[in-house]
């Protein structure tokens, strides 16, 4: 009858002795250190959920932003144009989309003209579910006829900026022009062009955002590039 109202007083069994009514000192202390203990780990593991989901807010958060800075290796048409924009904005250039120059008022020419300080380049951006197309180098020869006639000076260089297989993983995706390298040195030879593959365009722009590089090295490691761009190259300072 006793024991549901006063257990301490009255326990089931010899538990009676590890009750605090009838412990030593030493005991007593131990067991204010262990009810210390657990308070200050149910408060660690309350801070450290809150933490948690805080973090996952974050990142969540972080994912819009993460989609756009992608967008370079999955867009085509306008969308990839503007993220290459972008990326060459990221880097210090100037750059106008070149549809907005009256000039070009329903005439297709380069997408982008690029400048640094006097340096000028045009740009022609391409985005493609399956391979880049060589013949895109020469849209860039004639754009580049077209400015050197309404400015009555050469672009200092000309750059093919293609995202074919758009939708594979970067990692396994064919190497643009791939067997047509005569194509793309005579490009780089004779008209100062460059072939910079969007995922290379964003590995130089990723060392720049992470301080692995300057972006005034950035922009001049794409300034002398000839040929093919790599981004790799950078990174072993060749």
């Amino acid at each position: 009858h006793w024991r549901p109202q006063d257990p301490d007083a009255f326990p089931e069994s010899a538990n009676w002795a590890k009750t605090a009514t009838w412990a030593s000192p030493a005991e007593l202390r131990s067991m204010k250190a262990r009810a210390d203990f657990e308070e200050s780990e149910s408060l660690r593991l309350m801070k450290a959920s809150a933490e948690r989901t805080r973090l996952k807010d974050s990142l969540e958060a972080a994912r819009d932003e993460g989609r756009a800075w992608r967008s370079l290796l999955q867009e085509t048409g306008d969308d990839l144009v503007d993220s290459v924009l972008a990326s060459l904005e990221f880097l210090g250039f100037q750059v106008t989309n070149a549809d907005e120059l009256p000039q070009h008022r329903g005439r297709k020419r380069e997408d982008l003209r690029v400048r640094d300080g006097d340096w000028v380049c045009l740009v022609e951006v391409k985005g493609y579910t399956g391979a880049a197309k060589s013949n895109d180098l020469m849209q860039l020869s004639s754009a580049h006829a077209a400015f050197a006639a309404s400015t009555g000076a050469e672009a200092d260089s000309l750059w093919y900026v293609p995202n074919s297989f758009r939708r594979d993983d970067p990692h396994q995706r064919e190497v643009a022009l791939v067997g047509r390298e005569e194509d793309v040195a005579s490009f780089g030879t004779d008209m100062s062009g460059c072939v910079i593959e969007t995922r290379e365009l964003f590995a130089l722009r990723q060392m720049v955002a992470t301080g692995q590089i300057a972006a005034t090295e950035a922009r001049a490691c794409l300034k002398r590039a000839r040929g093919r761009f790599v981004a790799a190259n950078v990174a072993k300072g060749s």
